[in-house]
């Protein structure tokens, strides 16, 4: 609790600073929450909860706000933001902190959300095949790994995009419906096959 004290009074100082320097909201929030990152990673590393927890949010706050300051809404940086973010919260979340399980969790979500957006964001085939492939990354880092909430949600994107490819190449719907489902069964036999690896290991 104490780190989350003063990590939270350090950032409201500078925030303080920075809007009186007349500098802009966005560029105010970048800098302060791009601090709030470091403080928390250095706090996590001592602390069972409250650092991560501040770093894990600092982070997602400092890539929105980055987007926002570099008006990037309507681009595709910004899932790719969302998405390096996710990977980067993934590979701190099995290091050496504390409460690693929070770091993980959002990471996947990050990185879930920022494929699919990826693929939806241009209404094209490439568009869908880069997500797959951005997807099937995330499932392939699962493999490796073997943590169950990074499993879940490589199987979930990877059905989610690869749905999006069929549908945007297959007109008839009876079949998109067939081949959605036949792509569901098939991740979730590859998820639990990778969920008994990570039992067995």
């Amino acid at each position: 609790a104490l780190a989350i004290v003063a990590v939270g009074l350090i950032a409201g100082s500078i925030g303080i600073f920075l809007n009186e320097a007349g500098l802009a909201s966005d560029h105010s929030a970048s800098i302060v929450t791009a601090i709030c990152i470091a403080l928390g990673f250095t706090a996590a590393r001592r602390t069972q909860f409250a650092g991560t927890l501040v770093f894990v949010i600092a982070t997602e706050i400092f890539v929105a706000s980055l987007i926002g300051t570099l008006n990037l809404e309507d681009s595709l940086v910004a899932a790719l933001l969302f998405i390096a973010s996710g990977a980067a919260l993934i590979a701190v979340g099995v290091s050496s902190i504390g409460f690693p399980l929070s770091a993980r969790v959002v990471g996947t979500v990050s990185y879930v959300l920022g494929t699919f957006t990826f693929g939806v964001m241009r209404d094209s085939i490439g568009a869908s095949i880069g997500a797959l492939i951005i997807a099937l990354a995330l499932f392939a880092m699962s493999t490796r790994l073997l943590q169950l909430e990074v499993i879940a949600g490589g199987a979930i994107v990877v059905t989610l995009t690869t749905s999006l490819l069929v549908t945007r190449i297959v007109d008839d719907q009876a079949i998109q419906g067939l081949a959605i489902v036949i792509i569901g069964i098939g991740m979730v036999v590859a998820a639990s096959t990778v969920n008994k690896k990570r039992r067995s290991s």
